[in-house]
Parts: C-alpha cells; sequence; structure tokens
C-alpha cells in the first residue's frame, strides 16, 4: 500500500535530559525519535475532517520498550500538534505515543452547563468516545468517534511500519486496552476518566480536569461517582491551584469522588520532589509565563505554549509525567539547579529580531543557540559578536532560545516568532 501524500514523516531530536551523573544517561539516541503525522481519513475515509488537525505519532526504537501506549487526547478546540513535549519524552522513555485528534470543537462544559439533565456531560462524552447517539447536545459518527479513529490509526501504523510493532495495541477490530495509558487535558483528561470506567486501561492521566459542571443545577457531575473497572489506584490528577479556565475545588471535588484521596493527600509539586508521596493527587502552584500566547495557566502542566522550562531548557513538569507514567525520575530538581543569569530577551513575541541583554560580566563570551518546540538544532550565535539575532527566517511558531556559558546552559527561555 503506498503512503498518501498527504501523510508526513519527520525526524526529531528530541530535547536532551541533563542527569546529576552523566553516566547516568537514559540508553537511546534522542535523534533516532520519529514523529509521524498522519490525517484521519488517510487511516478511514469516512472520517470526518479536523480542520486541517493532524493525529501525532510518537515512536523511538533505541529506548527500551515499555511495550505500552499513551494516548493522549488534548483539550476543547486544540491542536495535538501544540503538546510534543510531553509525548517526545515518553518516546524515548519506550513509550509508543499517540496525540489523537477527535470532535473537540466545543467543550464539555459550555455543552451541559445550562442543561437539566444530570447525565449531560456522560452522554456528551460517551457519544464522542463510541459515535453513538447518546446526546442532543453533540453529533459524531461511529467512523468519527475517538474509538474508531484508534483502531484505525493503529492499523494503518501496523502496516506502514511493521517493525515499529504496532499490532500489539489492537486485535481484528479490538483494541487491547490493558496495554494502553489514556491521558488528557481538559476536556480530553475527561474523555480518559469516561473510557476507564468501561475499558481495563494501564492508567488514567488527567491534566487540568475533570471539569465538568452544571450551572444550571449547581453541582459537579457525578459520573465520576459511578463504578469504573480501572482501580482507583490507577488515576492521577494533575492540576493548576489558580486555573484560569474553571475553579480547582471543582477538579479536586472530581478526584475525591474518583476515591483518589484514598491515596493520601493533595502534593504540591513545586515543594516536593518525585515520587510526591505516592499521592494520585498532584497540583502546582505556579501561573503561566508572561510569554505564553493564551496566557491560560489552565494549560501549563501540559501543553508546549504554556509549559515553563528550566534552566537547561527542559520542562519543570517532566518529572510529575515521568512519575504520573510510572517511570523513575532521574533529572535533576528544581531546587539542584544552577541559579540562572539575569538575562532578558526582547521583543517578545517577536517578528523580525531579538535582542540579549545580561548584567552577567561573562555574557560577551556567551552562545546563544536556537532550537525549535521539540529541541531540534536551529542556529547558534556568538554574543559577542552581536547580541541582536534575526528571526526572519524562521517560520512563526514557538521557539526556545539557550544561553551558553563556557559549555553550560545558563538559561532558557520561549520566543515566539509571529
Amino acid at each position: 500500500m503506498p503512503i498518501p501524500s498527504s501523510f508526513r514523516f519527520v525526524s526529531l531530536i528530541a530535547i536532551v535530559t541533563f542527569f546529576v551523573n552523566f553516566n547516568s544517561f537514559a540508553q537511546f539516541h534522542p535523534d533516532s525519535l520519529s514523529h509521524i503525522e498522519v490525517e484521519g481519513n488517510d487511516t478511514d475515509p469516512f472520517i470526518i475532517l479536523d480542520g486541517g488537525k493532524l493525529n501525532q505519532v510518537f515512536y523511538n526504537p533505541t529506548s527500551t520498550s515499555q511495550n505500552t501506549l499513551l494516548l493522549h487526547l488534548v483539550g476543547s478546540i486544540d491542536n495535538p500538534n501544540s503538546t510534543i513535549q510531553y509525548p517526545t519524552m515518553a518516546a524515548n522513555n519506550g513509550f509508543h505515543c499517540i496525540n489523537l485528534t477527535y470532535r473537540n470543537g466545543v467543550s464539555g462544559h459550555a455543552a451541559c452547563a445550562a442543561s437539566v439533565d444530570s447525565n449531560c456531560h456522560i452522554n456528551y462524552r460517551k457519544e464522542i468516545i463510541e459515535g453513538i447517539n447518546y446526546s442532543p447536545e453533540v453529533t459524531v459518527n461511529t467512523a468519527s468517534s475517538i474509538n474508531n479513529r484508534l483502531i484505525k490509526l493503529l492499523e494503518y501504523l501496523s502496516l506502514n511500519y511493521p517493525s515499529q510493532n504496532w499490532a500489539q495495541y489492537y486485535t481484528g477490530s479490538t483494541i487491547l486496552w490493558n496495554n494502553i495509558i489514556v491521558s488528557g487535558h481538559s476536556q480530553g483528561g475527561g474523555h480518559a476518566a469516561v473510557i476507564a470506567m468501561t475499558e481495563p486501561v494501564k492508567r488514567v492521566l488527567m491534566f487540568a480536569s475533570p471539569n465538568d459542571y452544571s450551572d444550571t443545577l449547581m453541582m459537579r457531575a457525578t459520573w465520576t461517582s459511578l463504578p469504573h473497572v480501572v482501580p482507583d489506584s490507577n488515576y492521577y490528577a494533575f492540576n493548576a491551584l489558580s486555573d484560569s479556565v474553571i475553579d480547582s475545588w471543582i477538579q479536586f471535588e472530581h478526584s475525591d469522588a474518583l476515591n483518589l484521596d484514598n491515596f493520601g493527600d493533595t502534593v504540591n509539586v513545586d515543594l516536593t520532589n518525585s515520587p510526591y508521596t505516592d499521592s494520585r493527587q498532584l497540583y502546582t502552584t505556579q501561573i503561566t509565563p508572561p510569554l505564553s500566547i493564551l496566557k491560560l495557566t489552565h494549560n501549563i502542566m501540559i501543553r508546549d505554549f504554556e509549559t515553563p522550562l528550566d534552566s537547561t531548557g527542559i520542562p519543570v513538569f517532566e518529572c510529575v509525567w515521568k512519575y504520573m507514567l510510572g517511570i523513575e525520575c532521574a533529572t535533576t530538581s528544581i531546587n539542584e539547579l544552577q541559579n540562572e543569569h539575569n538575562y532578558k530577551i526582547f521583543p517578545n513575541p517577536t517578528q523580525d529580531y531579538i535582542m540579549i541583554q545580561s548584567d552577567a560580566t561573562s555574557a560577551e563570551n556567551d552562545q546563544a543557540v536556537i532550537k525549535d518546540i521539540a529541541g531540534r538544532h536551529i542556529s547558534s550565535h556568538s554574543l559577542k559578536e552581536s547580541n541582536r539575532i534575526s528571526m526572519q527566517h524562521l517560520t512563526n511558531g514557538i521557539y526556545i532560545v539557550q544561553i551558553i556559558n563556557q559549555g553550560t546552559v545558563v538559561a532558557s527561555r520561549k520566543v515566539v516568532k509571529d
């Protein structure tokens, strides 16, 4: 079967993780990471297109396989390509990873806020997942359901990339959910929890969710109190105390309804190192960095545009992601990282150029390295020659600018080219 012209294959250099002991690097080659983009109806012609959104697939053949698929569902209106750092990390640690497109044009909260039906949210989610006519608030046919999109994508990947072993996640027309971790942000996190009500997934990872609340009934949706086949201990929630979209207490009420409070108190990941006292309810008090495009703390835990970086360019929540996935975090903690020099990069966002300024006496010997959001090297610049760097040749998007002093990364900033 020929590969459709709309299929695109991209080899990415993953962001390299820095360790306290350099001999402890994981045994994988980050430049072997493959990032595959697939349009939905290249896998099934009956899937309704999603406005140019493509499934994002990640696999690294040099990592030790976990024989586990990480299925991630982004939030309302969002594009799967907005969340690259999280599945890149997971793929480099042995997971097969899929960011799946699905019908997410309207949030569950918006669809059911005015409804007097206490089952509105669960029916809304079940229709999106299964493609059966459960809800008057949304219309999703069987072909465009999450279930069908996933099985057809797995079949497509297995056919075109048999050496990557995607076939281990389905048999015939049946998804082997027991080999899958379902993860989701916002609306996607709610879908992950609903899938786990009937499917024996390995783990359920909920970021900034569940958020289902009825403004009319003035109560959280009750579906999180219903029975689920996945053990309570396999649910993990990571939320922001200062969530800018929904009150975090609603998310905590849902977590309690899922019995996550049986595994310890909530834990602030900003003050506690992995494994976070083995809690299933994690939160951050950080707020969205000022460079964020949407400036939504609702997204800070997982989405590339809002997730802050440490001074080496690594997402500050990488250890949280690893803990939730069940893998050890061997990176340095935030407190162990060296103090960042006082660098200023402006204008940001920019259309033409950036200026880099610092009060450090050694700054004139620094080098500026520009990378894309997945860590691929774009260019290097000597600040001794000029502290003005042209961005005109770059496509619009988010870039990481690292400042390197004597071979060490001393600062890292996100810069938006628009």
